[in-house]
């Protein structure tokens, strides 16, 4: 693999991240990113992988990205009632490519969305019953 290509893919992974920033002018407050570096002494400042993690109220998902793949996993940030583990699930992974970046995006998105209540109809307003000797919306004057 030549030094290019190994920056196209760290570059374009960077800027994937950056879809996910909420905030572009406070970058890297909201999703933190490690590298791993080859070992070998010939190639000893070469990027193997980056690690990308994020969180959401409910979830934290791990991203990582080679030269040749893209995966991420999710974890749930608190356990369930009775349980004393943190439920986790892998979300799509494949080769390093906009493809599989679109698939991790739409299932963190679909991770996230809950359920919504059933719409009911507004209470309607009631009228205060009027008191004796009183007319409804009529205001009392003050006894002297």
């Amino acid at each position: 693999m030549s030094e290019g290509h190994e920056l196209r893919w760290t570059e374009q992974f960077r800027e994937w991240l950056k879809e996910l920033d909420p905030d572009k002018y406070r970058q890297g407050e909201f999703v933190r990113i490690t590298e791993t570096k080859l070992e070998e002494a010939w190639n000893s400042d070469s990027i193997k992988d980056i690690h990308a993690v994020f969180c959401t109220t409910r979830n934290l998902y791990r991203l990582t990205a080679k030269a040749s793949y893209l995966g991420c996993i999710a974890t749930c940030r608190v356990a369930r009632a009775g349980e004393d583990h943190l439920r986790g699930n892998d979300l799509p992974d494949g080769s390093f490519s906009e493809d599989t970046w679109r698939k991790i995006k739409d299932a963190i998105l679909r991770y996230e969305v809950v359920q919504l209540e059933p719409v009911s109809e507004p209470a309607q307003e009631m009228e205060a019953p009027a008191r004796e000797g009183v007319e409804a919306g009529a205001e009392e004057s003050p006894e002297a």
